[in-house]
């Protein structure tokens, strides 16, 4: 890299200056300064600025002179004798070249940072309607009419406003203390709370926030809410018959929980491709417990899939009547046959009303009625621990007579 005709040497060495064909400063020509110089043998050219210029725009006064380029060539010297001792250390600028790279750097990382900035300044209700709920549709969330629901009534008029470095756990008492005003039942509140942890989760994994979910330090409302009420044969007939009348597809559902133990959600999403109805059998996918299990059917369930089967060319077997695609709400039909049966007339305690979930209790409390195991029941039915099973116990109290007249019955427990 020899130097150029048009350079000229200064009193300095290794520092030069190129002369403007035109451009004064003063009196003088406008000059420029110009670094040629070697480290370890690397020869470098740094191109500085002009006697007219600023070396620093925030310093406008202080301009680029013999000195100052000779002070630049020291510290690039001084730069390169700190990179080979410190090596495992970023590198400090050796010529103009990474000074620019530098500067580079540091501009798209300061433009990052007011990108990231302004994303952390969204309101917790935007990033709710704008990124959360997208989000879920994508996914094809089921619930998420209900946590539309939850958020609109609960959760924007307390919390919807705030930057997320604004919310604190107090904001979430009062949602509590809100939603138990409004008589909402322990299970709507728990529900609220889980439902905000969910958008404070996804709005870590989207880099909206960095700080711990306030949830955390909330205790969620304690929940007694599981049914005790099931249908009798004669309740059975009758809600049968009247949503035969009402709604088949409703009614078939009803048929298939009853005799399967099989919630709501996994029959709306029950497909053909799961059901092998010459082994009567059946597989429920994803279910509530996080896995798939294995179902059998008895012979009415038979019947009417396989009558199903023949009238329907959808791949799912209890699509919506009217959309064809997977349902996403019990239909109200099921409501009206309950009503219209008097099935929960003058009963105010909400577990002890019939709901269509009261189908799949009913299904558990009649095989433990008939001697079934809890163990097989909760495998039946689906359930994580046996303590979601254990609430049938009470039901079966002969197979504890039955297992301690084993004792008396065994001539080895008796004493001579």
């Amino acid at each position: 890299m020899p130097i150029n005709a048009d350079l000229e040497r200064t009193i300095v060495k290794c520092v030069h200056t190129h002369q403007h064909p035109s451009r004064k400063y003063g009196v003088k020509f406008d000059q420029q300064f110009i670094l040629d110089y070697r480290l370890d043998g690397k020869r470098y050219r740094s191109t500085l600025g002009w006697e007219s210029e600023a070396i620093d725009p925030n310093i406008p006064n202080v301009k680029w002179t013999l000195a100052a380029a000779e002070q630049r060539l020291k510290e690039y010297k001084q730069n390169h004798r700190w990179n080979k001792a410190n090596p495992a250390l970023p590198a400090r600028p050796v010529c103009m070249k990474d000074e620019l790279r530098n500067e580079k750097v540091e501009a798209l990382e300061k433009q990052q940072q007011l990108a990231l900035d302004k994303q952390r300044n969204i309101a917790f209700g935007d990033y709710f309607k704008n990124t959360y709920v997208p989000h879920q549709e994508s996914k094809g969330k089921s619930s998420l009419p209900r946590e539309l629901s939850l958020f609109k009534n609960h959760l924007k008029p307390v919390i919807g406003n705030y930057q997320f470095d604004e919310i604190r756990p107090l904001h979430l008492e009062k949602i509590k203390k809100n939603m138990k005003s409004a008589e909402q039942s322990p299970a709507s509140i728990k529900y609220a709370l889980a439902l905000f942890r969910q958008i404070w989760n996804q709005a870590l994994i989207d880099d909206v926030t960095t700080l711990a979910n306030p949830s955390t330090k909330v205790k969620p409302p304690k929940i007694n809410n599981a049914r005790e009420r099931f249908l009798t044969l004669e309740e059975e007939k009758l809600l049968l018959a009247d949503l035969a009348l009402r709604s088949p597809i409703t009614h078939d559902m009803a048929v298939m929980s009853l005799d399967t133990g099989a919630r709501w959600g996994e029959l709306a999403a029950l497909t053909w491709q799961n059901l092998d109805l010459d082994a009567g059998t059946v597989r429920f996918m994803d279910t509530k417990a996080g896995d798939n299990r294995t179902g059998y059917l008895t012979s009415r369930v038979k019947a009417l899939l396989e009558a199903r089967h023949t009238a329907t060319d959808s791949s799912l077997v209890f699509a919506g009547v009217k959309s064809g695609k997977i349902q996403t709400e019990i239909s109200k039909d099921f409501g009206k046959a309950v009503k219209k049966q008097g099935l929960n007339n003058g009963i105010v305690d909400r577990r002890q009303k019939i709901t269509f979930h009261s189908l799949r209790h009913t299904c558990a409390s009649r095989l433990v009625e008939n001697g079934i195991d809890l163990y097989t029941v909760g495998k039946v039915l689906g359930h994580r621990t046996p303590g979601m099973t254990a609430r049938y116990a009470h039901l079966g109290p002969n197979a504890v007579r039955d297992a301690v007249q084993t004792l008396e019955n065994n001539p080895r427990n008796i004493a001579k």
